[in-house]
């Protein structure tokens, strides 16, 4: 190792130096160093060792589309480190585009890899026997796929017995998709072995006459940016002299079917219209016909036309569109008494069949040669939805619904204490809309409004009928047994659903503590107090004074005590 010049200043201060050197891998070596540490005794030295090089890996530069240098679709490459097997053991790692992560080569273990797929690749070289490795890594970038990126062809016909060719007209169709198109040579050939060698092109593309009918070119697109190429194909096709010949469908088609589908007995690739350019109706270049529902209902032409000049023909067929179908139900009773029965009544085309649903399953009904029908409603409330008319071979979906409403009755119950009354009220959601007729057990009518309050025992009925025009009366009779019910001594408001509150329906009820002072209040009371203050907040537990309103007027006092659960 050769001599090293050694630094003037000692005292403190970090002084890098190297050392270079031939050796042997495999052999063993001994390095000695000298420090010197004169009169220095406020410092001290140290010796440190930066690395050893095994020697470079080099990869080679990326090949990269902004560096022009990316791989042509197709394309494998040979990435090489300059290393050999042995002395060195190799390592392949692999990283696919938008990953962050190196990925080992499974098997790759020699000093060179073939890739086919774009990616950043890293070889990792290490010499045998050491622990002493390099590494090194190479970007590796694809054009675009020529291939997926150039628009197809066009097939060439002509219409001739003597048909010359210009190929050419091609070339603008297969750079259509690049920015440049300038920057591409575009060639044609007999065979796809002869375009993908690029030898034997066509010499003269623009009078090209075929030798076969029909006849497969090869064209090639190549670009001088790049180096890549692609190709592909299209046909040259002689047409005979065209027959045209269309038919349709004859029955009427009906409104809502939307489309007719062509029968060509002739010739195809022509060019189909509607004679007069109607509105609401069109026709493809594959001669169905399809209109909308607010076409107008009758017949419309269909013209067929081929070839121009010498190669041309012509034909024309009428169809016709038949007028939508449809039906509907209507009833005079939607509101009947329960138990009663009405009937819904079904208009639409003779001998049509109505399906429809009662709320439960799809039924139908056959309309007679008048066109009517109908359906018998029984049971409980139900809604008729209409779905579907079928006359003929023509079916149109239908809307619209018929609810019919049966009318029932029933009352609740609620009661007070001792002086109070029973309270019964109907359970109808508009009350407004009838008239009631209350009657005790002597026949004698009592109350005419949806609620009563009766403070004797017996058994009571209700008359109900509809204001609306059905006069539906239902009975409801019940025993009320006033029983005399005593008002609690005491409260246990712990949130266990037993004696949680004052049960009592009362005008008001008033709360006092022990010094006299209102501590609760309210009117139109119902099981409301459950041991709280008038603002929130519970009372402590003892004992409290009550002066109670029934609803009669008489007022009821005295004492009720409040005991919590102990926590």
């Amino acid at each position: 190792m050769p001599d090293v010049i050694a630094p003037t200043n000692f005292k403190g201060y970090t002084v890098p130096m190297s050392a270079v050197g031939t050796v042997i891998p495999g052999q063993t070596y001994h390095m000695k160093f000298v420090v010197g540490d004169r009169n220095d005794s406020s410092f001290d030295s140290a010796v440190f060792l930066s690395k050893f090089d095994i020697g470079n890996v080099d990869l080679g530069a990326d090949l990269t589309v902004n560096g022009n240098s990316a791989l042509c679709a197709g394309q494998s490459y040979t990435i090489n480190s300059g290393l050999t097997a042995p002395p060195y053991g190799f390592t392949w790692y692999f990283k696919a585009p938008a990953t962050s992560t190196f990925v080992e080569i499974v098997g790759q273990t020699g000093p060179s890899l073939n890739v086919t797929a774009p990616g950043e690749y890293k070889l990792v070289a290490q010499y045998v026997g050491s622990a002493c490795v390099g590494e090194d890594t190479i970007l590796v970038e694809f054009y675009p796929d020529l291939i997926l990126i150039t628009p197809e062809p066009n097939d060439l016909s002509i219409c001739s017995t003597t048909p010359v060719y210009d190929l050419t007209q091609n070339t603008p169709v297969v750079t259509a998709n690049f920015s440049n198109p300038a920057a591409y040579q575009v060639t044609y050939y007999l065979t796809q072995a002869d375009a993908i060698a690029a030898t034997n092109s066509i010499t003269n593309p623009s009078a090209f006459v075929n030798s076969t009918n029909p006849q497969t070119i090869w064209v090639r697109i190549y670009s001088t940016l790049t180096f890549c190429s692609g190709i592909k194909s299209f046909e040259l096709i002689v047409i005979a002299p065209p027959t045209a010949d269309i038919t349709y469908n004859s029955t009427p088609y009906c409104f809502n079917q939307g489309s007719a589908t062509v029968t060509n007995n002739g010739s195809t690739g022509g060019i189909y219209s509607i004679v007069g350019n109607p509105a609401n109706i069109t026709v493809n270049s594959s001669g169905t016909v399809s209109w909308t529902n607010q076409i107008t209902p009758g017949a419309y032409t269909v013209y067929y036309e081929l070839g121009s000049g010498a190669c041309s023909s012509n034909d024309s067929y009428t169809i016709t569109i038949a007028p939508p179908i449809t039906a509907s139900f209507t009833t005079s009773n939607t509101a009947i008494c329960d138990g009663d029965t009405t009937t819904i009544s079904v208009s639409g085309p003779a001998g049509a069949t109505l399906t429809y649903s009662d709320g439960s399953s799809n039924q139908t009904v056959v309309l007679n040669s008048s066109g009517t029908g109908t359906i018998t409603h029984t049971g409980g409330t139900r809604t008729y939805t209409l779905v579907s008319v079928t006359s003929g071979a023509c079916t149109q979906s239908l809307t619209g619904t018929v609810v019919i409403t049966v009318n029932t009755f029933s009352f609740t119950i609620s009661g007070a204490c001792e002086g109070s009354q029973y309270v019964l009220t109907s359970s109808i959601s508009n009350p407004q809309n009838y008239t009631f007729e209350w009657t005790n057990s002597s026949n004698i009518v009592v109350g005419t409004s949806s609620t009563l309050v009766i403070d004797t025992p017996g058994t009571y009925s209700c008359s109900v009928t509809n204001l609306t025009g059905l006069a539906c009366t239902t009975e409801v009779s019940k025993l009320f047994d006033n029983t005399f019910c005593q008002i609690q001594k005491g409260i246990s408001p712990n949130g266990d659903g037993l004696n949680d509150f004052l049960e009592l329906v009362a005008k008001k009820v008033e709360i006092f503590n022990r010094y006299g002072k209102e501590v609760y209040s309210k009117e139109n009371y119902n099981n409301d107090w459950h041991g709280q203050f008038m603002g929130g907040g519970e009372m402590p537990d003892g004992t409290y004074y009550y002066v109670i309103e029934l609803v009669s007027g008489d007022k009821k006092t005295g004492w009720i005590y409040i005991n919590r659960e102990q926590k």
